[in-house]
């Protein structure tokens, strides 16, 4: 990725998704007295209305406080848990890979499956981006949610194909099971993120009134380009061009805490 030479106002989409993952360890009973039983309530009941009901608020609840009760921000909350699960299952299974344990027809299906994960992982990341244009002066709704629609619906077939490539008996069974289990975690993820999505645009009229009157986030000054202002809300996830080549070493570079979406 290039370096960015200036920095620029970052969108509250990429904003909120690195804020969700860095608080992702606190726990859903202190989220609940910080986020208000109200917020809790939307989310489980926005939760209601996907597949995965349970996993689906067990996951976005300790957000509360974050998302309040903003659909969009639910919808961003649910897409960064998924792409967060989708980065983890590819990286635990290419270490099951390298581990050189595996027969020539196993290695095939992990490295098909790895090698669709990856996609799922790059659809997701532009359904992240593309989030962002839900709240800019030239956006149309409804296309911008289709696009999203369609990227997700990509990724969750991806995963779907992964599955798939360990459906032969003649596999070894607790490869079979351990790769399984890490797809079926991301795809159950995907499919809540994707009926959120899709909840967006069968919103009541003033809910989308709402989400197309809502404010990006306050400009940060040019004149204090201090890189602990610009990178202390970006540490653990989103991070990419919004830092300057001075705030860049600031920011953490593990595999798990600095995944660019540019």
């Amino acid at each position: 990725m290039k370096a960015a030479h200036s920095c620029f106002r970052p969108s509250a989409i990429v904003t909120v998704a690195m804020f969700l993952v860095c608080h992702a360890g606190t726990s859903t009973a202190a989220m609940a007295g910080a986020g208000g039983k109200d917020n809790m309530e939307f989310i489980r009941a926005a939760c209601g209305t996907t597949s995965y009901p349970r996993l689906c608020f067990e996951t976005l609840s300790t957000h509360a406080r974050t998302i309040q009760r903003d659909p969009v921000i639910l919808a961003i909350a649910a897409l960064s848990v998924s792409l967060e699960s989708a980065r983890g299952a590819s990286a635990a299974m290419t270490k099951i890979a390298a581990q050189g344990l595996m027969k020539p027809r196993e290695s095939a299906a992990v490295k098909d499956c790895v090698e669709t994960m990856g996609d799922s992982v790059e659809e997701l990341r532009r359904s992240i981006k593309e989030m962002a244009h839900l709240r800019r002066p030239d956006r149309d709704l409804a296309f911008h949610i289709s696009n999203i629609q369609t990227w997700v619906s990509a990724a969750l077939t991806d995963e779907k194909t992964c599955m798939e490539s360990f459906a032969d008996n003649s596999l070894n069974g607790r490869i079979k099971d351990a790769m399984r289990i890490h797809v079926v975690n991301v795809a159950q993820r995907t499919s809540n993120a994707l009926a959120l999505i899709s909840a967006l645009i069968s919103s009541p009229p003033d809910v989308i009134f709402l989400i197309q009157l809502s404010d990006p986030p306050p400009v940060i000054p040019p004149s204090d380009p201090s890189p602990s202002r610009l990178c202390s809300p970006l540490r653990g996830f989103l991070w990419g061009c919004l830092c300057t080549d001075s705030c860049s070493p600031h920011v953490p570079t593990s595999p798990l805490m600095g995944v660019s979406i540019a």
